[in-house]
């Protein structure tokens, strides 16, 4: 191999390994760092709640509050992640429902920030969003082609989208695991929670 053969090569190595993190494989990385027992399908449910937000949780007023106290009920809080921001755009957010439970939110004040952010939703076509998941997919395989159920998780996915629906739940390894409980929000409520509730600046 000659010089000028060998600085071409170098420089092709050395552009390939600055190329930018796309903002799918930034979601990826994230999800996993922070929850290294997700499964594809738990991955697809953030990806989800970002572009089509909590509408399906929330038939009317007098359910969404009836199963916020249920879960309100509950003694055992193992999940410390206060809030955390949903796929690739972070139009919502996932908050802690230990923020109601312990009055940082006043429950009222939560109940209606979800039916607020149920109608803030973006709702793409289901078509661009079927590219999207599949772009999803790719990025997952590559970076853990033995996930446990990813394809069997794909197809199940595929199949809702293929009726024109969306909603996947979490899956069973990740409720064992985690035991979360939060509702999402749109980040338009977030910032105004920042310095009221959160305190955050």
């Amino acid at each position: 191999m000659n010089r000028f053969t060998t600085y071409i090569l170098l420089a092709v190595i050395a552009v390939s390994c600055t190329q930018p993190v796309s903002k799918t494989e930034e979601f990826v990385n994230t999800e996993f760092a922070t929850f290294p027992e997700s499964r594809f399908v738990d991955i697809y449910k953030s990806f989800f709640q970002d572009a089509y937000g909590p509408g399906h949780i929330i038939p009317d007023t007098t359910h969404a509050g009836m199963y916020l106290s249920q879960e309100l009920q509950n003694e055992f809080w193992p999940d410390t992640l206060l809030w955390q921001a949903t796929g690739i755009n972070h139009d919502y957010y996932r908050i802690n429902l230990v923020l109601v439970k312990n009055g940082t939110i006043p429950r009222d004040t939560f109940l209606l920030a979800m039916l607020e952010s149920a109608n803030l939703v973006r709702k793409p076509e289901i078509s661009a969003f079927k590219n999207q998941v599949n772009e999803l997919y790719d990025v997952v395989k590559k970076q853990r082609p033995n996930l446990p159920d990813l394809d069997k998780d794909k197809m199940a996915i595929d199949a809702q989208l293929n009726k024109g629906e969306v909603m996947m739940h979490h899956s069973e390894h990740y409720l064992q695991t985690y035991q979360r409980r939060y509702r999402i929000i749109h980040y338009l409520v977030f910032e105004r929670w920042q310095n009221t509730f959160l305190n955050m600046n």
